[in-house]
């Protein structure tokens, strides 16, 4: 699973804590500034931007992805898919 995030948001922080505590942290990954409470996850920052492809090459890896907003704003509609 690789969750990426630089803005600390708490409830991204404990939704990753707790994934990664039930899993095995070696296949958990974080890929921002952010990492819960588990630095051992940390990995490199990706580059580029959020249409490139080196974070195509990193995430194409993964079974998941966690990618949440940065708000919560009624009637916002996503561009993750």
């Amino acid at each position: 699973m690789a969750y990426c995030n630089s803005n600390t948001v708490m409830e991204r922080e404990t939704l990753f804590n707790q994934i990664a505590s039930k899993i095995n942290n070696d296949t958990c990954h974080s890929y921002g500034r952010c990492c819960g409470n588990l630095p051992q996850t940390q990995k490199k920052t990706i580059g580029g931007g959020w249409s490139g492809d080196e974070i195509i090459d990193i995430y194409k890896d993964y079974t998941f992805v966690i990618a949440m907003e940065n708000i919560c704003v009624d009637g916002y509609v996503t561009e993750k898919y």
